[in-house]
């Protein structure tokens, strides 16, 4: 019998288990127009919060900025402020000094920033990879804990290949580039940027119609020994690229190539190149055509917004690795959430706490009281619908009898570090770091409080509710 928490059952582990609970788990939950008011309304209420950095849409990028806005997007993560006072580490657990440090803020090159009337033209581009986010313009390792190397303090979030942003500062050495995506700003490599000729260059690939959509954990494009620019580009739930046109599609890919790949079998899709780019220097943005297999984890269109695609994507993780910002190609509690709710067409805010808890426009049911009342709130809840406590969030699955026993439990998925497990009247940690099914009122990893009390929110996402 593999490991359990307590409380769980081994049928607990798949998504029909829960999928057949419901009566409802095929109703649309909000349409695709009523998903497109949902995220102007979060854009709004972001932009409302002063989080217009960790939440914009594409078509509402400025041009231009002065000099102080810039820096406006750079004040919660990147400016020398931002450093933590406390010890960082290397990955190999030695300690950064103050001279590494000093290094750190003379790359971000900010004296190019201090006229505070200087006017800034942005950069409009697309990404050609999966590109991590930093808070500093370095990809050394920055942790708290020497022992736990897998949480880098600088790893904000990563974005998926094909994402608009707009290029607004560049580091002193010109190897690292500031942008603003839809779901965060800061630090990314240079040299996987394609800048574009205009904005609406990049807006005409981002509204691109019809797309093919990730639905499973992971895939990535076929390799091409003949065309590296196309080839092992990683995507993972709820990436989107859009489909080539039809009538442009070569019988092989490259064109002509003695042993390039026939498109038979394969979905065509449009990934952006990024011609000239260098280390230090972006590239002139171009398309190109990638093959993804028909028997990967893809669909032509997001899913419907059920509850149905609601836990099955959240189960298509279960087991996975929890990682920190999007690090090891993986996610943490709320990047989980996010790629669930991508993959049926809605982009929340990327992070826990303000952004998904108060930002995201949906209803918000608070939990308060004692544990009866809090279960009580819980029953306000839907499944798929997502419960926050402080620094954390997950999905809520629903109701369930527990395990060999007459009483009922309310059960969460999640990505997280663990919980408590209670022996001999103590709470004993018990480390997990992945995607796992746990009952509501299980202990936290490192305290007799249980996650039931520790709640402060849930939220459902609908586009006729808000507060």
């Amino acid at each position: 019998m593999p490991f359990l928490p307590p409380n769980v059952s081994e049928e607990m582990l798949k998504a029909d288990f829960w999928i057949e609970k419901l009566t409802d788990v095929d109703r649309v939950l909000a349409t695709a127009a009523e998903i497109e008011f949902i995220e102007n309304k979060t854009a709004e209420k972001m932009s409302e919060l002063g989080l217009a950095r960790e939440y914009t849409l594409p078509g509402d990028f400025e041009e231009e900025m002065v000099a102080t806005e810039v820096r406006g997007l750079m004040e919660s993560y990147s400016l020398p402020g931002c450093l933590p006072d406390y010890a960082l580490y290397s990955a190999d657990g030695e300690i950064h000094s103050e001279e590494w440090r000093g290094r750190l803020i003379d790359e971000s090159n900010l004296e190019f920033l201090s006229d505070s009337n200087q006017i800034i033209k942005g950069e409009p581009a697309l990404t050609i990879r999966r590109l991590s986010i930093r808070a500093f313009p370095t990809e050394e390792a920055a942790v708290k804990d020497p022992e736990a190397i897998d949480v880098d303090r600088f790893q904000l979030t990563a974005i998926q290949a094909g994402s608009p942003v707009m290029i607004w500062h560049q580091s002193l050495s010109g190897k690292w580039s500031y942008i603003q995506s839809q779901i965060y700003s800061g630090w990314v490599l240079t040299e996987y940027l394609a800048a574009a000729d205009d904005l609406e260059m990049i807006l005409d690939y981002y509204n691109q119609g019809e797309r093919l959509v990730v639905t499973g954990s992971r895939t990535e494009t076929e390799p091409n020994p003949f065309f590296p620019g196309i080839s092992n580009i990683f995507l993972q739930l709820g990436d989107s690229l859009p489909i080539f046109d039809r009538e442009l599609i070569p019988e092989e890919i490259p064109s002509g190539a003695k042993n390039g790949q026939s498109t038979l079998g394969c979905y065509v899709v449009k990934v952006p190149l990024s011609l000239g780019a260098r280390v230090g220097s972006s590239g002139r943005l171009e398309f190109a055509p990638a093959l993804i297999p028909y028997s990967q984890p893809v669909q032509v269109g997001f899913n419907d917004f059920t509850k149905r695609n609601l836990i099955e994507a959240a189960f298509k993780c279960l087991g996975e690795r929890y990682g920190w910002g999007g690090l090891f190609q993986r996610r943490d509690c709320s990047r989980l959430v996010f790629d669930i709710y991508r993959q049926v067409g809605l982009t929340l805010p990327r992070d826990a706490g303000k952004p998904q808890e108060a930002g995201a426009f949906g209803e918000t049911i608070y939990f308060e009281g004692d544990r009866e009342q809090r279960l009580n709130q819980l029953e306000k809840l839907e499944t798929g619908d997502p419960v926050y406590l402080p620094g954390h969030v997950m999905i809520y699955l629903g109701k369930a009898k527990k395990p060999g026993k007459d009483q009922v439990g309310h059960y969460v998925i999640h990505s997280g570090a663990g919980y408590g497990r209670q022996a001999a009247g103590e709470v004993e940690p018990v480390t997990v770091h992945s995607t796992f099914v746990m009952e509501i009122e299980t202990c936290l990893k490192n305290k007799k409080e249980t996650f039931l009390k520790a709640l402060t929110v849930g939220r459902r996402f609908r586009a006729d509710i808000d507060g």
